[in-house]
């Protein structure tokens, strides 16, 4: 029970925070964009290396998560949320597409006349 309970909270952090990314993704200036979704992406396997070592930390101070022969339940958790991280960049670049499109269709729609 306690290993289910682990890795949601593992995965709703991660959720959470990619929420705070995604949103302040979207009005960033493109040429950070590429630098912040690359930083993103590293952030996301040190997120996982920590708890990898924490969970070693664990395991020798005697506390145990059963998180199977070499962590295989957390190693499908950083597979799933890195899933999950490309989608949040697509919908980032889906977003600000439709941002960025549709203001700039406004501002064109009506020429001022002369």
């Amino acid at each position: 029970m306690k290993t289910i309970a682990f890795l949601l909270i593992v995965y709703i952090v991660f959720l959470i925070s990619s929420y705070y990314f995604r949103n302040k993704m979207i009005y960033v200036k493109s040429k950070w964009l590429y630098l912040f979704i690359l930083a993103y992406l590293i952030a996301i396997n040190f997120y996982y290396e920590l708890f990898n070592q924490l969970d070693e930390f664990l395991t020798n101070k005697k506390i145990y998560l059963e998180l199977g022969h070499a962590n295989i339940l957390l190693l499908l958790l950083y597979l799933f949320s890195n899933l999950t991280a490309i989608a949040i960049i697509i919908s980032i670049f889906y977003k600000r597409r439709k941002i960025f499109s549709d203001s700039f269709s406004d501002t064109n729609s009506n020429p001022p006349r002369s």
